[in-house]
């Protein structure tokens, strides 16, 4: 099985959405464009994330000797960017390419779910990574600056603040507009072919 004869297939259904019919033909064109708008957010992502790892590693070498508290910090950040990094990839809808040995329900099913981690991750794991990353770097200033006046702690601290709000509020704006507009539009069509296929059986 390939594209084409899914999309026959999908066709052939008496889906009572029109809609769906009108739409059917570019879907699954649809799910490769948003394979290959995965994989190249995903590389842009993890490239930043890697810069962000260097500068740990610089962090690393000029760590302070025996200090401690320092070095779980930056340990900490790391595998927390790690991990955001993993769980990014597992955003795509499949390896390589598509596996038509499956069952078109069985199929739809499991692009659906990868579908969804998209906003899943927007909702819940943004939110997380960016608060656990705000703590650890409010934690690295609090020790760099640990001998400065309390002026200086509060204005870096301040200044941290303000560019973490700006960033992550522009972020989960312009993501949320980006998945109402491509991807939760494909969920709502993938569901409703999948629930046409079931009624038909």
């Amino acid at each position: 099985m390939n594209f084409d004869a899914l999309k026959n297939e999908w066709r052939q259904q008496q889906a009572p959405d029109a809609s769906i019919r009108q739409n059917d033909d570019s879907l699954t064109e649809r799910l490769r464009k948003t394979q290959q708008k995965l994989l190249i957010s995903n590389f842009f992502a993890t490239l930043g994330l890697i810069i962000g790892l260097g500068g740990i590693g610089w962090g690393w070498i000029n760590m302070p000797a025996g200090d401690t508290a320092y070095f779980v910090n930056l340990l900490m950040v790391s595998l927390l960017i790690i991990f955001t990094a993993l769980l990014m990839w597992t955003r795509l809808l499949f390896w390589k390419k598509p596996d038509f040995s499956l069952d078109n329900q069985t199929f739809i099913r499991q692009t659906l779910r990868r579908l969804k981690r998209t906003p899943w991750m927007t909702r819940r794991i943004i939110p997380i990574y960016a608060s656990l990353l705000f703590i650890f770097m409010a934690f690295h200033i609090m020790t760099t600056l640990a001998s400065a006046s309390a002026v200086i702690k509060f204005a870096a601290l301040g200044g941290l603040s303000i560019y973490f709000v700006l960033v992550y509020v522009l972020s989960m704006r312009y993501h949320r507009r980006k998945q109402r507009k491509e991807v939760e539009p494909l969920i709502r069509e993938l569901e409703d072919v999948l629930n046409a296929s079931q009624d038909k059986i």
